[in-house]
């Protein structure tokens, strides 16, 4: 279960999802607010050919319960996005390698992280949680040893695109948006921890470049005023379901 103000609640399983929520908490305007959205969601599902939508309302007070159950009918457009992120420890070498593996593996695109230690941490940012295996005394120290300057970000475009991949990474600061512009990437990926980031956000907006956005840590409201945000300046968003667990227990991936 996913919950939400606790006030209301999102039950994902495999093939569908359902919303309910008790009326006796909610003013009459949210409620609104909350079925429109619904029903736009719905409406948008049943409108694409290559799902078959099934759509239970039950009304009973003092619970509102939506369930969509949800069948896709045709795999053969889905794309997959090899997570590479900063498991290359800092080493061009191996980041080469798993450009190599994610293509032997199918992948349709690369995905690493680009942190610009002096932009985004100190000498104060400790580990929240350190791994044994991690030699960095701190956060700062472990972003400058892993991190990749703008030379070799460009050679590890050009190797993801000469084996027919899609080159991605996730800025972490305005300093790194600027770095990705040069680099000249085609679209954005914003992490889930980034969502509420707004400054970042409208930095990467400015480009009007399409923008992949997770949101594993963010509610409606928080997901709502960053599309708001975005949608000045375009609508190329791809809006993704998100867990923000590593790793991730097969029965929280909410898909």
């Amino acid at each position: 279960y996913i919950c939400l103000f606790s006030l209301y609640s999102i039950e994902f399983y495999y093939g569908g999802f359902s919303l309910y929520y008790p009326r006796n908490f909610l003013n009459r305007q949210f409620r609104i607010y909350v079925d429109n959205i619904f029903r736009r969601i719905i409406r948008i599902l049943q409108l694409s050919k290559k799902l078959s939508v099934q759509v239970i309302l039950n009304n009973y007070l003092p619970i509102k319960l939506y369930t969509i159950k949800i069948k896709y009918t045709n795999f053969k457009n889905i794309k997959t996005i090899a997570e590479i992120g900063l498991a290359h420890e800092g080493s061009y070498a191996l980041a080469c390698s798993y450009i190599l593996s994610a293509k032997k593996a199918g992948a349709d695109a690369v995905k690493f992280q680009t942190h610009i230690a002096e932009d985004e941490s100190s000498k104060y940012d400790d580990f929240r949680i350190k791994s044994p295996y991690i030699i960095d005394k701190n956060r700062k120290s472990f972003w400058e040893r892993t991190a990749f300057d703008l030379k070799t970000f460009v050679k590890l475009k050009k190797l993801t695109e000469k084996h027919g991949m899609f080159f991605l990474s996730s800025p972490f600061s305005i300093q790194a948006v600027e770095l990705l512009k040069k680099v000249k990437v085609s679209a954005w990926k914003v992490g889930s921890g980034e969502l509420t980031n707004l400054p970042l956000i409208n930095k990467i907006a400015e480009t009007k470049k399409p923008i992949i956005l997770s949101t594993g840590l963010s509610n409606f409201l928080e997901i709502k005023k960053t599309l708001d945000l975005i949608k000045k300046y375009h609508n190329k968003i791809i809006l993704m379901q998100c867990t923000s667990l590593y790793p991730c227990p097969y029965d929280k991936i909410g898909l």
